[in-house]
């Protein structure tokens, strides 16, 4: 919601705005909408996949995902991108921010399948996909770059290990908790991945000064209604 106040400016006049929630896990849009408060008001929860729910079409102001494409199939986005722009009203604006294959959250987990599952499995997608596939499907858009770095202490260890293993992997986008290589990766502890020949001096090059900063290099996209 932090970055949603910071790059939609709302009308101070406006009393409520109804969201719909889209998520194939009943539990994220719990805790979601949890921190979400007035003018919002709930509306609609579809617990489903963004390709199989069937929200109205021509009926949103705003679409908006943050960090929520890293799971799907690179095979499934231009239908899914159509889709996104005929749920828009004439005067409707999409947003997608992802990170892109520079990011950590992207990078870290193709060099984990590169050294401990000799590159089998499916990267996370990526900001690029995104555009590749609006220019594919002939689809006008914008980009904003955000580039951030996250720091956290080397004798943090805690720290490290949250950020590394869950957020850059497990928690934030395993869609299925039995996917083979997230289920993997979860049981690879942190000593593990820092004394490896191989992912220790890749993990040892975000370090300065016995600080890791983590770069997160973000594209905000906006598109507008077919």
């Amino acid at each position: 919601m932090q970055a949603f106040r910071h790059y939609i400016q709302l009308d101070e006049g406006i009393e409520n705005i109804v969201y719909d929630f889209l998520d194939p896990c009943a539990s994220s849009i719990s805790q979601a909408s949890q921190k979400i408060h007035l003018p919002f008001q709930r509306g609609t929860q579809y617990v489903n996949t963004i390709q199989a729910a069937k929200p109205e079409s021509n009926s949103y102001d705003l679409l908006w995902s943050m960090h929520g494409f890293y799971m799907i199939p690179r095979q499934d986005l231009a239908p899914i991108l159509k889709k996104c722009t005929n749920l828009l009203k004439d005067t409707g604006v999409g947003f997608i921010a992802l990170g892109t294959r520079k990011s950590f959250y992207v990078d870290f987990y193709e060099q984990y399948l590169q050294i401990f599952n000799q590159g089998k499995g499916e990267r996370f997608t990526s900001a690029e996909d995104i555009l590749e596939n609006l220019s594919a499907c002939g689809i006008q858009h914008q980009v904003h770059k955000i580039f951030y770095e996250e720091p956290i202490k080397a004798n943090d260890r805690a720290g490290l290990e949250h950020y590394i293993k869950n957020e850059a992997t497990i928690n934030s986008f395993d869609k299925d908790k039995e996917t083979e290589q997230l289920s993997a990766s979860k049981n690879m502890t942190l000593s593990e991945l820092l004394s490896h020949p191989q992912m220790e001096p890749y993990l040892k090059s975000f370090t300065r000064n016995s600080v890791y900063y983590f770069p997160e290099e973000v594209l905000l996209i906006s598109f507008n209604a077919d």
